[in-house]
């Protein structure tokens, strides 16, 4: 005789089983779920904490200490969110039955895998591990890798994107970084030699450049910019001009406007002043055939022609 199937039985112990499971297993996976979003919240308030504690009073300027502090938060925001979500995917395949060690083993099993396969990508990461720990550049410092040169944007443990005056993002794997110039770490500097020609006096240029130096420091602009302003003397005797050498110390990437108006401070004073600043030229003597047949007739009675 065969069996009789009751659909509202079916139903019954369908709707039972799914309330059972989502009072126990859904229930966890929910909890799952909120928790992660709360710690990855968490995480990165306390990251908004620290970075907040080391921001100055200048809104439109950062400080060292607060592109490092942007630079370590934001990677470990990321980092963070990518292992929180690994791990509640895991559980929430628990929770609905799967069994994971075979995941797990077999993840160990493609981790040693990839790690023969992607060495170059293992690579970035560890680099890009070292270049955080040991602080060798940070968002918004000017640096140059791998042969080129640009403002930092962003950081990440395999890549580095630097943005040059183009506009061009390059995006340089931390692998390839064998060297780094870092132009505004800690403190920016710029060494200008300025010419005068040799009919110019020395003492008078130099008295001219400290006066610009005075000028630029009391300045409410630029001196709040200056550390240091140094004139180090003669530094070289060329062709058609005398170089004086000048030192400039200013804050983190300012060197480069404060440079210039320098240059144009130097060719402004220098023309009140009467200093010549120099052009190459070079002198040239002509000779005709008028003035060589003396020379000629001499060689001539030396050879008895």
């Amino acid at each position: 005789m065969a069996a009789h199937f009751d659909i509202n039985e079916f139903i019954d112990e369908t709707i039972l089983e799914a309330g059972h499971w989502l009072i126990s297993s859904g229930f966890r996976i929910i909890i799952y779920l909120i928790a992660a979003v709360l710690l990855i919240k968490a995480i990165k308030r306390i990251g908004n904490a620290v970075i907040a504690r080391y921001q100055d009073d200048d809104p439109t300027t950062k400080n060292e200490q607060e592109r490092r502090a942007e630079t370590l938060v934001s990677v470990v925001n990321i980092t963070s969110k990518v292992f929180i979500w690994v791990i509640v995917v895991f559980m929430t395949l628990r929770e609905i039955g799967a069994n994971i060690t075979p995941l797990l083993t077999g993840a160990g099993i493609a981790g040693i895998a990839i790690g023969f396969g992607a060495q170059n990508i293992v690579r970035d990461f560890f680099s890009g591990f070292l270049i955080l720990l040991e602080n060798q550049y940070r968002v918004g410092d000017w640096i140059q890798i791998a042969d080129r040169n640009g403002l930092v944007e962003s950081i990440s443990l395999r890549t580095t994107s630097i943005r040059n005056l183009e506009g061009v993002l390059h995006i340089v794997p931390n692998g390839e970084i064998k060297a780094v110039d870092n132009y505004t770490f800690s403190e920016s500097r710029q060494v200008i030699d300025v010419g005068i020609s040799y009919n110019s006096s020395v003492d008078k240029a130099i008295e001219v450049i400290k006066a610009i130096g005075e000028e630029m420091q009391t300045n409410p602009v630029s001196g709040a910019d200056i550390r240091d302003f140094e004139v180090l003397g003669v530094q070289r005797l060329g062709d058609s001009s005398v170089d004086i050498r000048v030192k400039i110390s200013t804050e983190p990437s300012k060197q480069w406007a404060i440079g210039r108006s320098f240059r144009y401070l130097v060719k402004k004073r220098f023309d009140e002043a009467g200093i010549e600043i120099p052009f190459p030229h070079r002198t040239v003597y002509l000779r005709t055939e008028d003035d060589l047949k003396p020379k000629i007739e001499i060689e001539n009675k030396k050879t008895g022609e």
